[in-house]
């Protein structure tokens, strides 16, 4: 009579023994070649239900470095096909929402494992996310710590509808492969941060290149594009007025507005040089330039009617109305690495930037926000700019005619 219930006992653990191994088998081998968080996130639910998990909800936490994020949320349910990344962003480890979650507890303390049973529990629970899941109808909830290789830990959390949730020898089981787990997590976040980090300080197109493997110094192409050089006037003078925080606002209020412009009409910027941007839009083989160089004319008035938006709310809190010269172009450059052997700038370079350096500088003198050249003015054929006369620029052989973007084009993006 006592034998039986052993050999069922052994039988299970066999069981159980024999799907994390298939289970473990699957984390070092078929895992990794998971293209995306979403795919791998989806795919090891699938292997925890294949397990015996009675699993309803799970989530991933992968962080990373970013301005504006500091991580995203991959969140599979069940009887929900795709998985959005829900992204957290860097104020919100400051709100009641992260300071009191089990987010904070696996980050911040040297918890492994926080457990909450929701199935027949009367009165608050210790975490408002566990308090959202019983109204939902979940039993069971646990996240897990799992371990990187900086030290730091990131969470997974798993929740169950079925009466009774998890045993405590599945958890322990979780808790086991949560090493192997982390590998693969931290795989991606890996990905995810050099991606970031190139996106944020390269822009995207530059950093698809780079990531591609175009990182020979003196490596690039020959393209057409539309060139966007713009300045902040008067920006010495601010410098000396303003504290140095102040200035910062100020510069990134300003280029925050630039760069939505160009990015909202096609354009990709390439740098920042103090007050000054340079961007370009690419002209496709297959595209006709006209659409381009519009494209680029209407970046400009956005930008304009941005700032306008932006010093509504200066002048409303005291402060001075700021203002920028732009100038548009359009000719080849050389798009690609330049410097030094183990210092690269992925930017554009020839005679085109320069002259559109020039032109830009020629807009505080002429009093106008925003001009283009010639070739520029051709192109587009638009009736947003008209002539403003030929002009000298510095280290430009010609003379150069400049067009100037009509006041009743700016007066609209006002």
């Amino acid at each position: 009579m006592l034998d039986q219930p052993i050999v069922q006992t052994t039988r299970a653990g066999l069981a159980a023994v024999m799907r994390d191994t298939s289970l473990r088998e699957w984390l070092i081998g078929d895992a990794w070649a998971q293209p995306t968080v979403e795919a791998f996130v989806a795919a090891l639910a699938q292997r925890l239900l294949e397990a015996e998990f009675p699993l309803a909800r799970l989530l991933v936490l992968v962080g990373t470095l970013h301005p504006e994020y500091f991580g995203a949320g991959y969140l599979w349910q069940e009887g929900i096909d795709r998985i959005e990344p829900r992204y957290g962003k860097r104020d919100v480890r400051h709100s009641p929402e992260y300071l009191n979650s089990p987010i904070r507890v696996i980050r911040e303390t040297d918890t492994t494992l926080v457990r909450v049973r929701l199935e027949g529990t009367e009165g608050a629970l210790p975490y408002p996310i566990c308090e959202d899941l019983r109204a939902e109808g979940f039993t069971d909830y646990a996240m897990v710590a799992l371990p990187l290789t900086d030290g730091r830990r990131t969470p997974l959390a798993i929740s169950s509808r079925r009466a009774g949730g998890f045993t405590d020898g599945q958890i322990e089981r979780l808790v086991a492969l949560a090493p192997l787990v982390a590998r693969i997590v931290e795989l991606h976040a890996q990905r995810w941060l050099t991606t970031n980090l190139l996106e944020t300080y390269t822009g995207h197109e530059a950093a698809r290149r780079i990531l591609a493997g175009e990182i020979e110094r003196g490596r690039g192409e020959t393209l057409k594009a539309a060139i966007w050089f713009s300045d902040l006037r008067d920006f010495t003078a601010l410098s000396e007025r303003l504290s140095r925080d102040e200035l910062l606002a100020v510069l990134n209020a300003f280029f925050e507005r630039q760069v939505d412009a160009v990015r909202a009409h096609g354009g990709e910027v390439l740098k920042f040089m103090g007050d000054g941007m340079l961007a370009i839009f690419p002209l496709p083989e297959q595209c006709m330039p006209e659409r381009t160089c519009t494209a680029g004319l209407e970046a400009a008035r956005t930008a304009v009617r941005s700032l306008n938006e932006l010093n509504v709310e200066r002048e409303a809190e005291g402060a001075e109305p700021l203002r920028f010269g732009l100038a548009l172009h359009v000719g080849e450059v050389m798009y690609g690495n330049v410097g030094a052997r183990d210092r690269l700038d992925f930017t554009v370079i020839g005679p085109a930037v320069n002259l559109v350096s020039r032109l830009q500088r020629l807009t505080g003198p002429l009093g106008e926000t925003v001009l283009v050249s010639a070739d520029y003015a051709q192109r587009c054929g638009s009736d947003l700019v008209e002539p403003r006369g030929q002009f000298a620029l510095k280290g430009i052989a010609d003379l150069q005619t400049v067009y100037a973007m009509r006041p009743s084009a700016l007066d609209g993006a006002g």
